[in-house]
């Protein structure tokens, strides 16, 4: 599913706050491969298209994008 009134509402106080961030889609081993890349695209689409807002799609089961995700706050620290 997608983001909730509540997601929707702190990425607007985000952006309008100019704080940068990223989007963390979360346990994506629920979706087939398909169905995780169609999730990912409608979430660019709808919500993020011209913002520059990154989306990673993160898995405390399987640990997909943990080493992407630990990457992106490394760089933010760094």
């Amino acid at each position: 599913t997608g983001p909730t009134d509540d997601d929707i509402m702190m990425i607007n106080f985000l952006i309008d706050s100019g704080f940068p961030f990223i989007v963390v889609a979360t346990k994506t081993d629920k979706l087939s491969k398909s169905a995780l890349a169609e999730a990912l695209k409608s979430l660019d689409e709808e919500y993020f298209a011209g913002t520059g807002i990154k989306t990673i799609p993160f898995s405390s089961v399987t640990r997909e994008g943990k080493e992407q995700l630990w990457n992106k706050i490394n760089e933010f620290w760094n």
